[in-house]
């Protein structure tokens, strides 16, 4: 039980769930939006999600932005998460929309709160109107 091997279990299992769910093993298209050696921070999009790993031991990041197209993002998984014996850093009832980044107009980022040695997944929401934006 001090192992925290229950927990690694239960993100594995959601993990899993969440692949079947997009199907994200069906999708051939993989797109890295980051990858920054420095930071120890990846970023990458398949089936419709935003995989976004911090492998960084010590560093957390905030307002970190991520390269994306335009749109609006939930998150759907969260290793920070208590269930998963994480600490409980992240608000996961946010919305999160892209900005552009500045001086480059046509691209887009999103800016998120990464804590170390944390992955989170988000989910590309549909906009229904100009209100979701």
């Amino acid at each position: 039980p001090f192992l925290k091997f229950e927990w690694l279990a239960l993100f594995d299992k959601k993990m899993i769930e969440l692949a079947r769910q997009h199907q994200v093993l069906q999708s051939d298209d993989i797109h890295a939006n980051l990858i920054n050696d420095g930071d120890q921070v990846l970023a990458f999009e398949r089936a419709n999600l935003l995989f976004v790993f911090n492998f960084n031991p010590t560093r957390s990041f905030t307002d970190y932005g991520i390269p994306v197209r335009a749109g609006k993002f939930k998150i759907v998984l969260n290793s920070d998460h208590p269930d998963f014996g994480g600490f409980n850093r992240i608000d996961e009832s946010l919305n999160y929309y892209s900005e552009p980044i500045p001086l480059q107009r046509s691209t887009h980022q999103v800016k998120l709160y990464i804590p170390s040695r944390t992955v989170l997944v988000l989910s590309r929401l549909e906009i229904k109107s100009i209100y979701d934006i």
